[in-house]
């Protein structure tokens, strides 16, 4: 209750922001979300002293990513995509039956208060979450680049344990987390995007200086190893189609693994694609204006072509 009022104290302080959020809807979007849920969180996490995002995030930007994020995830996708995406289950983006065991990865809202971003793709074996990244819906232009939608990612956290023991077994050599991220690269660029945001490991909700070290591998070193750059003191950017180390820079010892690996990754890619392209309610003008025979294909052998070695990116992360 006391960050409940706090945050409706500071809505005081941001006229214009709140005008925006009562004739925006996002007050209704956000009752539908809770009924969708049957889950009581607070309308105004953004706001809460608890912070929302990144560290230090300035309430302005706080109050502009959220009612961005919700506006847009409503003007861009069906009622059954908001609907599985509030529900425990979540939204399927892909799946398979591997060794005994069955692996998926699932769009959620992210649970409890939000802070650390929205919705969340998330690895699970046999229904157990091994990996998980939470992201927002945000302007690129927050991040001093020209408007337009972008993803910002602010959660990468993989959790220890048999799920993860058996996904080493089924894809050796490989990390849950870059089954994640090439779930969100694939929606970023279905959706017409660029470039997508990283949080710098020191700008995370839940650092820490003293496990500074860790943050820093899950997080800036990880969007690195993308071809990540600094974009602003709170984000890293990631460019669209990733650019990557070439197939013919392998020694051929190692070029059959990455051809497995990259195979695994596309597999992701084009299903998580078809899937939300199924859910689409406006179509972004930079996927609208291809040729229509190639409007969801053509894209994702755009991706692939272009930067067809995720697989040669070191494989240490976890």
């Amino acid at each position: 209750m006391r960050r409940q009022t706090l945050a409706a104290l500071r809505c005081l302080a941001f006229p214009r922001h709140a005008s925006s959020m009562l004739l925006g809807g996002y007050l209704r979007q956000v009752t539908r979300r809770r009924l969708y849920n049957h889950k009581s969180w607070d309308p105004l996490h953004f706001l809460s002293d608890g912070g929302y995002l990144a560290r230090d995030w300035p309430l302005r930007k706080r109050f502009d990513a959220a009612l961005y994020h919700y506006r847009r995830d409503f003007k861009s996708y069906d009622d059954s995509y908001l609907r599985k995406v509030e529900e425990r289950t979540g939204l399927r983006l892909w799946s398979r039956h591997l060794d005994g065991h069955h692996y998926e990865m699932r769009l959620v809202a992210a649970e409890d208060s939000r802070r650390e971003g929205d919705l969340c793709v998330q690895m699970r074996v046999d229904d157990a979450c091994i990996a998980c990244m939470a992201f927002v819906w945000i302007d690129s232009a927050t991040f001093g680049d020209a408007e337009g939608d972008s993803i910002f990612v602010t959660r990468n956290q993989t959790f220890r344990g048999p799920g993860l023991d058996t996904f080493r077994t089924s894809f050796k050599q490989n990390s849950p987390a870059y089954f994640c991220f090439a779930a969100l690269c694939a929606i970023g660029q279905m959706d017409g995007m660029r470039q997508i945001y990283g949080i710098r490991h020191d700008c995370q909700l839940s650092y820490r200086p003293e496990q500074a070290e860790g943050f820093r591998h899950s997080y800036t070193d990880f969007w690195e190893k993308f071809g990540g750059q600094p974009s602003n003191r709170y984000a890293l950017k990631i460019t669209l189609p990733l650019e990557l180390r070439s197939l013919a820079s392998l020694k051929p010892a190692h070029r059959s693994r990455a051809e497995r690996r990259r195979a695994q990754w596309a597999d992701v890619a084009t299903q998580t694609g078809l899937v939300l392209e199924a859910h689409r309610r406006v179509r972004p003008v930079g996927v609208r204006n291809r040729r229509t025979d190639t409007s969801l294909t053509g894209l994702i052998a755009y991706w692939l072509s272009a930067a067809p070695e995720w697989a040669y990116v070191s494989l240490n992360l976890v």
